[in-house]
């Protein structure tokens, strides 16, 4: 047998063990060594303990009896026995020893973390070029960014080094490395998945979890498997959705971000095409206003939470951060956030719930929301980069995340599809935001559209 199989989605892959074509230590051995090679061509590993994955796959079958497959996960969470380094020299060489509920649940559905994948510091910038690890090259044209903070993972399956990779998202950072890649990124409920973190921050209320896949069954497969079950979660579960919902939904379609830019002129024209895509498919389309928000409320509220988490870390630590070990972006933060009013961490977590309903108004008028992911090509290299001035990285946020940002604010899933491309070959995702726990609304059209539009076979050319 080829490795071909490689190929396949991880829901393939299971398939081909339960009938016996491969062993999982067979299937684990191609993985490895397709991720080392794609990795030297794309830089997208922060680490991996890829003898401890052997040792796990060799050994007692896995509870439950579902074939194992190995997974990168992303650096911002702890994996026990993988290191921990959040993209940073502060952190470089730590070693996590603690389980998550999130974990657990990966492990009882047959996942094997065997790395961790590249971020930018602390996860705070759309796009992945650290002092620790260097820049990560988007598959497509390797001078440009493949965007952040989960732009390891979403580099990791573009290239289909592995079929699915953990990522988190807290204004944009699966769904923005996900259009820049091309491939499938969700983002679930706020509430939807176990706890992946250790200590809770000041970001938490935006975090979430989930996966970048080139299917969409991957990402169904892995947010079933993830999910809160029973009294414990807050929202119904949605369980495995499996197939295309064929019902006639009304959607609501806009293309000005939260600052009230319009997208570049290969974007806009992606967006024309999803609009008729979605007509074609017989939904009921109408054209909306953009969310009636504020985005500089909306990245003044992201940054001072994530300023808070910056100053915790100094604390925790016990001495001031200097630039041997954070680089220059953070350092700024540090210092804006140290401007700001005392009560600024408590007026920005009380903002979270005011600018939730900004876009919830809206949203609950309509089945899904449409609009571009991100408003501009993957642009180059350097163009989020951690040394430029603090103002002109602050503004190019706003840029980058202005569709994604506000929906982490009010829990709200969302998905960016990668239906198609630019004239020059780059990848431009389309954005679907559904109401809080209506993930099966947003996965069930996403089937819909693989189906009508497949990217599966299109891929970046393989390194030489």
């Amino acid at each position: 047998m080829t490795h071909d199989f490689l190929d396949l989605d991880a829901v393939g892959q299971r398939q081909l063990v339960q009938s016996g074509q491969i062993s999982e230590a067979e299937l684990l051995d191609a993985t490895l060594a397709r991720v080392e090679r794609m990795n030297a061509a794309y830089n997208f590993l922060a680490s991996t303990d890829c003898a401890a994955a052997r040792d796990r796959v060799r050994g007692a079958p896995a509870d439950g009896g579902l074939p194992r497959l190995g997974l990168l996960m992303k650096d911002v969470v702890p994996a026990l026995g993988l290191r921990l380094e959040l993209g940073s020299r502060l952190f470089a060489g730590q070693v996590s020893n603690d389980r998550t509920p999130y974990t657990d649940a990966l492990n009882a559905a047959g996942w094997v973390p065997f790395g961790k994948t590249t971020v930018s510091e602390l996860g705070l910038l759309g796009s992945t070029e650290t002092v620790l690890h260097g820049q990560t090259l988007n598959p497509w044209n390797v001078q440009h960014s493949a965007g952040g903070s989960s732009g390891g993972a979403a580099v990791a399956v573009a290239c289909r080094a592995v079929p699915v990779a953990h990522g988190t998202d807290g204004g944009g950072s699966i769904r923005i490395p996900a259009s820049l890649s091309g491939v499938f990124g969700l983002k679930p409920s706020r509430g939807r998945t176990h706890r992946s973190a250790v200590m809770a921050t000041p970001l938490a209320p935006l975090l979430s979890d989930h996966c970048l896949s080139i299917s969409v069954r991957d990402s169904a497969s892995f947010l079933a498997a993830t999910e809160i079950r029973g009294s414990d979660g807050p929202l119904a579960p949605v369980g495995f959705i499996a197939e295309p919902h064929r019902r006639r939904l009304r959607i609501g379609v806009y293309d000005r971000t939260l600052m009230g830019e319009g997208p570049e002129r290969e974007v806009a024209a992606s967006f024309v095409r999803g609009v008729r895509l979605l007509e074609d498919l017989g939904h009921d389309v109408e054209e909306v206003h953009a969310p009636p928000a504020n985005g500089e409320q909306i990245s003044d509220t992201f940054f001072t939470l994530a300023g808070a988490v910056v100053a915790g870390l100094e604390s925790m630590v016990g001495q001031p951060l200097t630039d041997a070990v954070i680089e220059p972006f953070t350092l700024d933060l540090l210092d804006w956030y140290r401007s700001r009013p005392q009560h600024a961490t408590r007026d920005a977590l009380a903002g979270v719930e005011t600018i939730a309903t900004q876009i919830l108004s809206l949203v609950q008028r309509y089945d899904v929301l449409m609009s571009p992911t991100v408003p501009i090509v993957p642009p180059k290299l350097g163009f989020l980069a951690p040394d430029l001035p603090f103002q002109t990285a602050i503004d190019r946020m706003q840029t980058i995340a202005g569709y994604t940002s506000i929906h982490n604010l009010a829990g709200l899933p969302a998905a960016s599809v990668p239906l198609y491309r630019s004239d020059s070959g780059m990848p431009t995702g389309l954005h679907f935001t559904a109401d809080v726990g209506q993930e099966g609304s947003l996965l069930g059209l996403a089937y819909q559209l693989e189906e009508a539009c497949p990217w599966a076979d299109r891929r970046p050319t393989e390194p030489a």
